[in-house]
């Protein structure tokens, strides 16, 4: 079993947990309906869903129990095919209706990125290690580029290998002050298809501090990679526990476990009802780069330009990809790093 996880997903520390409660889920519920536990059927799978469901208390409907039925099917992999494919696509809009209907449905607003969170964590990842390192660099992307999730992590969805930027969508120079540059092609976004890519230059950090310039950081991590035989249509960032694309499981998971960590569960002298890390995903750093550059005074036609939005108003929930525009400094990006 364990063999198989490690052949068939990309995230095998991960996904294991996920089978696991599968199996305990079939253990406990020793019934005809969930013994035995393989073959593993749609409509015991069905059960399982939403088991977990309501066993987790998860709150995003059909979307919240993606990555255990992930886990499974590639778990079963070497021996059968996703049992939703097989019932057929009207099993499966059925199971997805009855989440959306039936499930209760509770989001939590994510907050921004604040300096002092993001300071907080990059101190904590100090001690030296290569995945702390990889995450340090990542994280400092996503802070002064406010990036999508999936421009640097591998998603789960079909287009995640598409709207991952490789090492040949990356080009450095030197811009006109002096500092170290680099431009970003990015492939396809959540809003753009493949043949209509964005833009994004990635600007130095003023001072020139090699350990906190997103830029430098990259062009390292790019180099060495190239130098340990990478090719340049190979994605940037390599879990180093697994050798496998960095995941967007892994980035969120990581990420809140870092969170819980340096946040206090007190704020104003009263308790969260949930940790810290709860209220935190990916997203909170590109509502951080926003709030940043609100905060400056910039008008919101410059936001807009820089986060290359074609309405004002999509500023107000996120920022999206981005490109060099004129009154977007660095300073105001790096302020506080």
């Amino acid at each position: 079993m364990t063999e198989a996880l490690g052949l068939y997903n990309k995230d095998p520390e991960r996904d294991w947990s996920r089978v696991t409660d599968y199996l305990m889920f079939c253990v406990e519920r020793a019934l005809p309906r969930s013994w035995p536990p393989l073959p593993l059927t749609a409509e015991k799978l069905t059960r399982f869903l939403f088991f977990i469901q309501r066993h987790r208390g998860l709150s995003t409907g059909w979307k919240s129990v993606q990555n255990w039925r992930r886990a499974l099917v590639r778990w079963l992999a070497p021996v059968q095919i996703d049992p939703f494919v097989a019932a057929g696509q009207a099993f499966e809009d059925t199971v997805r209706a009855s989440f959306n209907n039936y499930v209760p449905q509770r989001r939590t607003i994510k907050v921004p990125m604040t300096t002092e969170l993001f300071l907080a964590i990059w101190t904590l990842l100090g001690d030296g290690s290569a995945l702390h390192e990889l995450e340090r660099t990542l994280y400092l992307l996503y802070y002064v580029g406010g990036f999508r999730a999936a421009t640097f992590t591998l998603s789960s969805d079909k287009r995640g290998w598409k709207r991952l930027v490789r090492i040949m969508h990356v080009q450095f120079f030197d811009a006109a002050n002096g500092r170290r540059s680099a431009f970003l092609c990015l492939p396809q976004t959540k809003t753009t298809a493949a043949w209509q890519p964005v833009g994004h230059v990635l600007q130095g950090h003023p001072s020139g501090d090699r350990e906190r310039c997103a830029v430098l950081r990259l062009e390292d991590l790019i180099n060495a990679r190239l130098a340990s035989g990478a090719k340049r249509t190979d994605p940037i960032f390599i879990n180093p526990r697994n050798r496998l694309p960095y995941s967007r499981n892994v980035f969120v998971d990581h990420l809140r476990d870092y969170i819980n960590v340096v946040a206090s569960r007190y704020v104003l002298g009263r308790r969260l009802p949930r940790p810290p890390g709860s209220f935190v995903s990916a997203i909170s750093f590109r509502r951080g780069a926003i709030t940043r550059l609100s905060q400056a005074g910039r008008p919101p036609q410059e936001i807009a330009r820089f986060a290359h939005h074609a309405d004002v108003n999509s500023q107000r929930d996120y920022i999206c990809e981005t490109f060099e525009c004129p009154g977007i400094s660095a300073e105001l990006l790096y302020r506080g790093v």
